[in-house]
């Protein structure tokens, strides 16, 4: 049985941490530390239901503390770049392409993807690993990507770093 923990534990290291959220404007309330098998496979679960706006993570692996954020003034974050670990993935989704016509142009691209997901129903995404080694290696491959992604219907905006929560307030 697929559960939001064990859906984690597939993407990410042991020892990683993954930034977890039920509230936009929160720092994140959730740090998932993934750790190797025997584990909770529960420990998310109280997410399932009754999460108003939804719950999202960060798709690259953080160090959950609190950083000085540049591009905020200095405001401190850890959804930041500053928090980033591993730059692994690029997030891809369309709110507007039809599903059926968005899944069959992401299945025929020449992309690693490590996971499709819905966003709450209203979008499809699909988690597509980069394995850059620094931040502006991870800028490079998404900007040779982010063209064709756009023009099949691919929302730019949320092909981020953290996947459209890098700079967000909170």
């Amino acid at each position: 049985c697929q559960t939001p923990a064990t859906f984690l534990l597939r993407l990410y290291q042991p020892g990683e941490n993954v930034l977890v959220f039920d509230i936009f404007e929160s720092q994140g309330r959730h740090v998932c530390q993934c750790v190797e098998p025997p584990c909770d496979t529960r420990s998310l679960d109280h997410l399932i239901h009754g999460c108003h706006d939804g719950v999202w993570f960060l798709c690259n692996p953080v160090d959950g503390e609190f950083h000085p954020n540049p591009r905020l003034g200095g405001k401190r974050s850890r959804r930041s770049e500053e928090a980033v670990t591993a730059w692994r993935y690029l997030v891809v989704e369309s709110d507007h392409a039809d599903a059926r016509d968005w899944l069959a142009a992401l299945v025929q691209m020449p992309l690693r993807i490590a996971a499709i997901y819905t966003s709450g129903g209203r979008s499809i995404h699909a988690l597509v690993r980069l394995d850059a080694t620094s931040k502006l290696n991870w800028d490079a491959k998404a900007a040779r990507l982010k063209p064709m992604l756009t023009v099949l219907g691919a929302d730019p905006a949320a092909m981020t770093l953290l996947g459209n929560y890098d700079n967000a307030v909170g």
